[in-house]
């Protein structure tokens, strides 16, 4: 909807358009409820409600950015657990991408077990410090916190590493800013926000650069 629409309607202006916000105004337009709309009049079907919903599921999972994704500092992703980071579904993901490409899966298991453990006594009050007047209980607890942050640091690397690798094997298009090594070194940004390149400040072609060859 236009913004001019969204001021007449006395909707909320965004400054992007998606498909998050087109839901949105579709649920607050002035009128009939959208549960009226989808069983009397009949606008939308049934199978353009189960789109919308499957569009909204790739746009979230699926690699499918129009302009730069906002980047996470590596301890906030492991600090995620099992809401993102150690994800069952998302660690089997990997670990057949790995087995595709006979690489080794240490650093994955290492990192489930790690989870694991964590995941077992994260509700548990820490043991008190009683008699430790030498710091050993201390300072060996800090240095299991800093091996396992390291091996996970391991593994987040390798899990961009390999990703992007496969995506210059499979001819993927990355999203904005990310370098794809021999394809892409100076990051490939297809359509951004901004006409220029964010680091390097060179002006955008229209249309976005090819970084794979044509098929023959």
């Amino acid at each position: 909807m236009h913004s001019c629409l969204r001021k007449k309607h006395g909707l909320p202006v965004f400054p992007f358009s998606s498909l998050s916000v087109l839901l949105y105004e579709i649920r607050t337009l002035p009128g009939p409820s959208v549960e009226k709309l989808f069983s009397k009049k009949k606008l939308f079907s049934q199978d353009t409600q189960i789109a919308v919903t499957m569009l909204g599921f790739t746009i979230k999972l699926c690699n499918t950015f129009l302009t730069r994704s906002i980047a996470r500092p590596p301890i906030t992703v492991i600090r995620s657990g099992p809401k993102w980071w150690s994800d069952p579904e998302r660690m089997i993901k990997h670990k057949l991408l790995y087995f595709t490409m006979g690489i080794d899966q240490l650093p994955l298991r290492r990192t489930a077990v790690i989870q694991t453990e964590q995941i077992r006594f994260h509700m548990c009050k820490p043991s008190p410090r009683i008699n430790d007047a030498t710091g050993y209980k201390r300072a060996r607890s800090g240095q299991i916190r800093t091996w396992y942050r390291r091996i996970q640091y391991q593994e987040y690397y390798l899990q961009h590493l390999f990703t992007r690798h496969a995506w210059g094997l499979l001819r993927v298009y990355p999203g904005n800013t990310t370098k794809i090594h021999g394809r892409a070194d100076d990051g490939y940004v297809g359509y951004d926000a901004v006409p220029f390149h964010r680091y390097n400040r060179s002006p955008l072609p229209f249309p976005a650069r090819e970084i794979y060859g044509r098929r023959k």
